[in-house]
């Protein structure tokens, strides 16, 4: 049986690029993909999987409030927040946590506000930047973290 992950991410390639890196975890299935809180808590509804990585601040629902209609809606699906770097980032990781998410992992370093991480950028490759993530993305050390974190929730 697998573990059903949601990924939910506003950064398209960042997504894209965590979906490919789940889905080379054994046991894993990635359930969907998706850009936005409001998108995430439809789906969720739908079909709440066993796991979900979470991305602390997009525009709209940020992290926390699907965090907290996750648990007005009764959905218990595992949560690991997914953040990046700064004060704010850091603040409403500690909230996420105390509401009940399960664990966090830092993103790749960005380049500046509304551009893609180099990182993630590079992971994806050329043709993740055409929209179409490399399996090579996949295989990124900037990626194992939030692989090896995934990888021990789903042993379990």
């Amino acid at each position: 049986m697998s573990v059903r992950v949601l990924v939910v991410d506003d950064s398209a390639a960042f997504g894209r690029v965590m979906k490919l890196a789940l889905e080379s975890i054994g046991g894993v299935e990635v359930a969907g993909l998706c850009r936005s809180g409001d998108q995430a808590l439809e789906r969720m509804r739908a079909a709440a999987p066993d796991l979900v990585t979470l991305d602390v601040e997009m525009p709209g629902k940020n992290g926390l409030d699907v965090l907290m209609g996750m648990r007005r809606d009764g959905i218990k699906s595992a949560t690991v927040m997914v953040s990046s770097a700064g004060d704010r980032a850091r603040e409403l990781t500690l909230r996420a946590l105390e509401l009940g998410a399960l664990d966090f992992v830092a993103k790749p370093q960005s380049g500046g506000r509304g551009r893609e991480s180099g990182a993630v950028a590079r992971a994806a490759g050329p043709a993740g930047r055409r929209g179409r993530a490399s399996q090579r993305g996949a295989e990124h050390p900037a990626l194992e973290p939030a692989k090896r974190r995934c990888a021990s929730i789903a042993a379990v």
